[in-house]
């Protein structure tokens, strides 16, 4: 998904490049996986940081910066609807969707192969508590409500 994601990315500059006559520019990319949000809950997400623009040769051969100006919203929702169509094709490929709706998953190989382990990581991922009488419901944060009172311990000190 990554490689689609930053094809895309790269892709898109390029061709608004070649629309402002620079051509054979090239972008860049630099991405940060993360594996895990704010709670060290399981949640697998990108953070990329993309060239506002393009590297391209001048006739000179030194190389310049040409930047872009700011996507506009059309632009944006044309770029995702590509990523959209790019990843569900994947998707269907590795028959984790259905070939024919992409709203219907196929069989989570996990529920398969583990499925004691599947509604725990579903759990997880959703930020929900997987047990107990608190099950399905949101997982309680320390710290969350900002008016709870504190909670003093006293240890044993050393003398």
């Amino acid at each position: 998904m990554l490689a689609i994601f930053t094809r895309a990315l790269l892709g898109f500059e390029r061709r608004r490049a070649r629309r402002r006559v620079v051509v054979d520019g090239r972008s860049g990319t630099v991405t940060a996986i993360q594996r895990f949000g704010g709670w060290l809950q399981t949640n697998v997400h990108f953070h990329t940081l993309v060239l506002e623009g393009v590297f391209a040769t001048a006739p000179d051969g030194t190389t310049r910066f040409d930047p872009a100006p700011p996507p506009t919203d059309r632009e944006v929702a044309r770029l995702l609807a590509a990523i959209r169509t790019r990843i569900l094709r994947l998707l269907r490929r590795r028959g984790v969707l259905a070939a024919d709706d992409a709203s219907d998953l196929a069989t989570d190989p996990l529920a398969d192969e583990a499925p004691v382990l599947a509604p725990i990581t579903a759990a997880a991922v959703r930020g929900r508590a997987a047990f107990g009488k608190r099950a399905g419901r949101p997982v309680l944060r320390i710290g969350r409500e900002p008016d709870a009172p504190w909670v003093w311990t006293v240890g044993a000190t050393g003398a």
